[in-house]
């Protein structure tokens, strides 16, 4: 079913029930609904369906909204967030002549006097240009229509066993990770989505304790903080069942100290802005693993030869799923490889049991005289050293054309010396970096991801 006719069907059979909500207002499905016929005649009138728009978000239950208002006129619509540069934005809508842009006040928040009829949207002619760097470090737009959102919705709808859930998403949903698993998951199940303009640590808790949450959908960055943040008062987290966390992985430490405080164990998502997430574990164990593939996948693992890796070796991923981008727009890049998978550009080994572990990425990969170190190998020996808390490897140029390994650590009363000698308990001489670099913290985005410049 189409999501604009389950959306319909939400509205005349389950009225009253939530949406979506934050701190400020809630939107029920009968009122979200009369918002999209509303906003979908104005714009017709108008004469703006049928085009591509930058939207500037500046709430996120209002971009909920609107996003489903423009795509119901036949609109591609291109996020714009604080968290990119201005100068990105205008590049790409430049290049790709989007000239309509509009911000939250352009969509209406009136519905008076709208029935609830239906309309015939082809959702395989609207949808979302996503922001993307995907492997080539080069920011670009990919194609995922309105079709595509609804299937990884329903995906991830299969995957927790969504309902009447009630879902809170830490996450900002313009990110493909809450697309898929927060605001679409919701969207094709009926359910509730509460949703935050600023993520607060402590507020973020009150809000799982009192609204009394079934699933958490976040990144480790705040799954750390809100395992951590002192409390003001208790509260029961017993409706919560399931926490599933994106792009990356959270610490040991940070596990248990989350268990401790919600009762509930952390699950893995992987994916990207271009394919959506398609791989997931929902159980606690393997820990490491990032899960197994999600219904509809087709995943393989591509060794440097050319040849599917087997049990136990690594191999880069390729992956195709009925919810991924139809292309970049504009073309232009290498996309799918012959048989029309889309190379992760990740290196991951698959166990006998079927589950996945991600060892590092390709354009990472550090040549040290014809031999290729994985930072994260690195990273992950680094981290297991007493008294470091945060670290990054790179490759460094110790001439034009000879890289050495660099490793920026955080932490206090460390030793080069003693580090180097610990590493050598497990990794090969030529892994030990040649260049440690401390420093006071690193910087790191909403997701959790470094902030490279200063670093690499």
């Amino acid at each position: 079913m189409k999501l604009f006719d389950l959306l319909n069907e939400y509205a005349h059979m389950t009225p009253d029930n939530v949406a979506f909500i934050d701190n400020t207002c809630s939107v029920t499905y009968s009122r979200l609904w009369q918002l999209i016929l509303a906003n979908r005649n104005i714009l017709l009138e108008k004469g703006f369906g049928n085009q591509a728009v930058a939207y500037k978000i500046e709430s996120q239950i209002k971009f909920a909204i609107d996003f489903l208002c423009l795509a119901a006129t036949g609109c591609w619509v291109l996020p714009i967030s604080s968290d990119v540069s201005e100068d990105t934005y205008n590049r790409l809508s430049t290049v790709h002549e989007i000239s309509f842009a509009i911000d939250s006040t352009f969509l209406s928040d009136n519905y008076s006097g709208q029935s609830h009829e239906s309309f015939d949207q082809d959702e395989d002619s609207c949808g979302i240009y996503h922001l993307t760097s995907g492997s080539t470090g080069e920011p670009k737009l990919c194609v995922r229509s309105l079709n595509a959102l609804r299937e990884e919705g329903s995906a991830f709808k299969q995957l927790l066993s969504l309902q009447a859930s009630r879902i809170v998403s830490l996450s900002p949903i313009y990110h493909s990770f809450a697309l898929g698993a927060a605001y679409m998951a919701t969207l094709v199940s009926g359910a509730s989505v509460y949703l935050f303009d600023k993520f607060i640590p402590r507020q973020a808790v009150d809000i799982i304790g009192i609204w009394q949450a079934n699933i958490i959908i976040a990144v480790p960055v705040m799954i750390k903080a809100i395992a951590t943040v002192s409390l003001l008062k208790e509260y029961d987290f017993s409706k919560l069942s399931i926490v599933l966390v994106g792009t990356g992985n959270v610490p040991a430490e940070i596990k248990v100290v989350f268990k401790e405080r919600f009762g509930v164990f952390i699950s893995s998502n992987y994916g990207s802005t271009e394919t959506g997430g398609f791989i997931s574990r929902l159980t606690e164990d393997p820990a490491e693993s990032i899960g197994k593939e999600m219904e509809g996948t087709e995943l393989k693992l591509v060794r440097q030869d050319g040849s599917e890796a087997r049990i136990g070796e690594e191999g880069e991923a390729h992956v195709k799923c009925k919810y991924m981008m139809s292309a970049y727009l504009g073309g232009g890049f290498e996309t799918f490889d012959k048989d029309g998978l889309f190379p992760m550009g990740d290196i991951m080994a698959k166990d006998a049991d079927g589950f996945y572990y991600i060892k590092g990425r390709i354009k990472n990969l550090i040549n040290v005289g014809g031999k290729k170190v994985n930072p994260k190998e690195v990273e992950d020996a680094l981290l297991r050293y007493p008294g470091i808390r945060d670290c990054i490897v790179c490759k460094a140029m110790r001439t034009s054309d000879q890289e050495i390994v660099k490793a920026v650590i955080v932490g206090e009363g460390l030793d080069e010396t003693n580090i180097r000698t610990y590493l050598r308990q497990g990794l090969a001489d030529y892994k030990i970096p040649s260049l440690i670099e401390f420093v006071d913290s690193i910087e790191r985005n909403v997701l959790g991801k470094f902030v490279k410049q200063g670093i690499m």
